[in-house]
């Protein structure tokens, strides 16, 4: 009973205390809370502000965007069940800023909702209806540069990035007047770094100094620290800094212990081991981001040559973290090549190498894969949640192929939620592909389709 009595003072007085604060003050103790992922006592502390001041817009944005942000790591699918539950929060959110005249700030959480389903064109169109309402603000700017950046490392676009990354610049130098975007204030250079990882070439050396200002700014020590110092880790090891880059391992895992940041401890290990022998930097190359903490990661690849059955070796730069099966099918056919991660999130790279039947037919020209690639998109419509599906066309020095990517509409328990799939010509080879993932999971197909860029046929065999 004492305990029970101890229990109910103790709240009594926690709900005097918050009785007591006005509203800026409990949302600063809310972004405190937020920032060192306590994300409940975050909703309290902002759930007491909203009530001392049901308009404040600040505290409602607050409590939806922690909602949210909770959502990073769901499924698409899933993710829009819990979205759709959300909607009435958002859409009050939405009408009471109309009136309260701050079209801007309606623009904004409009285009951070946005990206939450993955629609990008939509979110960079709100977003710059609110630059275009308030271009000092570097809030918006910052986002616009957040969203740019998120886009364009989902699509694979290098120039959408680098928008990206000049507009956190631009707002990085804005007066910071405002809430901003995450709960280390105006603090635009874990963004700026995590960008740079994301380029198809990545600037380790900018990345690495991006990430040694946020960490020496930070004021709180929570997941996002705990990334930085990992993320920080891969950069020194391109850099060929091995001693940094165990430091930053070790870092990162007194904050929190996860597998990535332990894996790149292992690396950096090595790294050193391989200093001692006399390695160069070269040598001693290990995978880039397969364990970095951001959208859009990619690794360093290892030379595999496939036998096809009297048409030579298909050769292409495997991932070292993928691991490969050849499925050779009876009556020398042409054979698949199934490639799937040796840990982590499950995937799958499907590849199947068809040579012409005699030598007297002549490989598909480009016009003719596009319009097999089309017909297939055709056909995969029906399944997919989008109402079109764009044809893709890439190009390495002599490979020219098309490709499309499409959203299961209700996938079933343990299948894969994204397909991409293409054809591309390889020398005199017609080579059919297929890239089944799950969300966070854009740099798969990235690698995949560097790897079919890169891919050879080598005939010196025969």
């Amino acid at each position: 009973m004492n305990c029970l009595l101890i229990a109910l003072l103790i709240a009594a007085s926690m709900g005097s205390a918050a009785a007591n604060e006005d509203g800026p003050t409990l949302l600063k103790k809310a972004r405190e809370a937020r920032a060192i992922d306590d994300d409940k006592g975050a909703l309290r502390h902002a759930t007491a502000a909203m009530k001392q001041d049901p308009g404040d817009l600040e505290a409602r944005w607050f409590i939806l965007s922690t909602k949210l942000r909770a959502l990073t790591n769901v499924g698409l699918a899933g993710r829009a069940v819990e979205l759709a539950k959300l909607s009435p929060d958002f859409n009050d959110l939405a009408d009471m800023a109309g009136k309260a005249r701050q079209p801007a700030f309606r623009h904004f959480v409009t285009a951070m909702y946005a990206r939450y389903y993955s629609n990008y064109d939509r979110a960079t169109a709100e977003i710059d209806k609110a630059v275009q309402l308030q271009p000092k603000s570097a809030r918006y700017v910052g986002a616009k540069g957040l969203l740019l950046t998120k886009h364009g490392a989902w699509i694979g676009d290098d120039k959408r990035i680098e928008l990206g990354i000049e507009q956190l610049k631009i707002s990085s130098q804005l007066p910071c007047t405002e809430p901003d975007l995450v709960d280390e204030p105006c603090d635009r250079d874990f963004f700026i770094a995590a960008a740079a990882d994301d380029l198809s070439r990545p600037r380790w050396a900018d990345a690495a100094t991006h990430y040694e200002r946020y960490l020496q700014k930070a004021k709180h020590k929570g997941m996002t620290y705990a990334y930085a110092w990992n993320n920080l880790s891969i950069a020194y090891r391109h850099l060929n800094q091995c001693q940094k880059a165990m430091d930053a391992a070790q870092a990162a895992l007194k904050v929190v212990k996860f597998g990535a940041a332990e894996m790149n401890r292992n690396r950096a290990e090595f790294c050193l081991e391989m200093q001692k022998l006399g390695m160069t930097k070269k040598a001693i190359e290990l995978p880039s981001k397969a364990s970095s903490i951001a959208p859009g990661q990619s690794t360093n690849a290892h030379v595999r040559r496939y036998t096809l059955p009297d048409h030579g070796h298909f050769v292409v730069q495997v991932p070292e973290l993928w691991t490969d099966q050849l499925r050779q099918p009876p009556n020398r056919l042409p054979p698949t090549i199934q490639f799937r991660p040796a840990s982590g999130k499950p995937f799958e790279v499907l590849i199947t190498t068809i040579w012409p039947a005699n030598k007297d037919l002549q490989p598909p020209t480009p016009d003719m894969i596009r319009q097999q690639v089309e017909k297939i998109a055709a056909s995969a419509k029906s399944q997919a949640i989008e109402s079109a599906l764009s044809i893709i066309e890439f190009q390495g020095q002599s490979n020219r192929g098309y490709y499309f990517s499409a959203t299961d509409r209700a996938p079933k328990s343990g299948e894969f939620k994204f397909l991409t799939q293409g054809i591309v010509r390889v020398g005199e080879l017609t080579v059919t592909f297929t890239v089944l993932t799950n969300d966070e999971q854009e740099s798969i197909v990235k690698q995949a389709i560097e790897l079919l860029k890169n891919a050879t046929h080598d005939h010196s065999n025969l």
